[in-house]
């Protein structure tokens, strides 16, 4: 994301950055689904009616397809492990005017996807892939089924698949971009996914991997290099780094929480000014982890498929950067096992 447009800081913004999801309920309502040890039910969550709840009894996460968006994902009664801004009301997700339609960005938080590179649209992100709301249905396999909202800036369509595991914590997603234009389409599935800033961050770098970072970021004040790990302890300086080569995956620490999120690295050049791995800073409350797929070009009804998986694992956190290192990489290399 444009680095000065994200300095522009909105009072419902700050304040959003005060309140976690961990303050909203789990959504009300009633069963629609159950098979396999994951329930599926639907109800309200932070005012969001007609969110999706999935739980094995371990680990739930909740899915507002208003928003085209993952807004909760955490331990069963425990804080989530994603930012929201719980100041955005589902009033504000109303369609924007015609003349608004690449004006008006709102950052709801959560897990969202977008196009990349960036440089081939103007900021802010179109609001229908960004937030436009999604067409939901349960497979027979008990996954959630997500179709999102045609662009009609880029011509494309992102849709996805959500599914748990009927034990422990992990929720694997399947993202699909799929051209549905009458042109062919340049572009990259995007993975954004928002956590709160009080935490640590991890990216693992193998021998030959690079890293560079946006002229506004201090990597010193922030960033610290380990042998095969960069790790994160945001002081609020809004920036980006872009992290190439393998291993796929990154993740962050808090509250005695683990967060991993992997994926398969792209097989092909992700587009030439994104990276595979992205994390940006944020002086407001969060911070984002990011996947970039490989660049494409989709020919009419053409789709690209990224996957990932999302893992927790409760650790008591060390006092130090090593004892950090140690702990994330142990637990990142047994959760990749399993």
């Amino acid at each position: 994301m444009a680095i000065s447009i994200r300095l522009v800081l909105s009072l419902s913004a700050v304040i959003g950055a005060l309140v976690l999801a961990g303050g909203c309920a789990r959504p009300g309502g009633h069963v629609i689904h159950r098979a396999g040890g994951v329930t599926i039910s639907k109800g309200d969550f932070c005012g969001w009616e007609g969110a999706y709840r999935m739980t094995n009894g371990e680990v739930e996460l909740v899915v507002v397809p208003q928003i085209a968006r993952i807004m909760k994902y955490s331990l069963v009664d425990g804080e989530n492990v994603l930012w929201v801004d719980a100041e955005l009301t589902p009033a504000s997700a109303a369609e924007p005017a015609p003349m608004e339609q690449t004006a008006q960005w709102l950052n709801f938080g959560g897990y969202k996807l977008w196009i990349a590179p960036e440089d081939d649209w103007d900021w802010p992100p179109d609001w229908q892939l960004d937030r436009g709301p999604c067409r939901t249905a349960i497979t027979a396999g008990g996954s959630l089924q997500l179709t999102g909202m045609a662009s009609h800036q880029h011509g494309v369509r992102f849709d996805r698949r959500i599914t748990m595991a009927p034990t422990g914590t992990r929720v694997e997603i399947e993202q699909v971009m799929q051209n549905v234009s009458d042109r062919p389409v340049y572009g990259a599935v995007w993975e954004v996914t928002q956590v709160p800033s009080d935490c640590a961050a991890f990216v693992p770098l193998d021998p030959g991997a690079q890293y560079r970072v946006t002229k506004s970021e201090s990597l010193d004040e922030q960033w610290s290099r380990h042998e095969g790990m960069l790790l994160l302890k945001p002081t609020g300086i809004p920036g980006k780094v872009f992290i190439s080569g393998g291993p796929g995956w990154l993740g962050s620490w808090r509250k005695d929480l683990i967060y991993l999120k992997s994926f398969s690295m792209p097989e092909a050049p992700t587009p030439e000014t994104e990276a595979p791995r992205e994390v940006y800073t944020s002086n407001i409350g969060y911070i984002e982890l990011e996947v970039v797929g490989a660049a494409v070009t989709l020919q009419p009804g053409q789709k690209a498929v990224t996957k990932e998986t999302w893992q927790l694992a409760p650790a008591r956190m060390p006092d130090t950067d090593e004892g950090l290192i140690a702990t994330y990489r142990e637990t990142a290399t047994r959760l990749l096992g399993e």
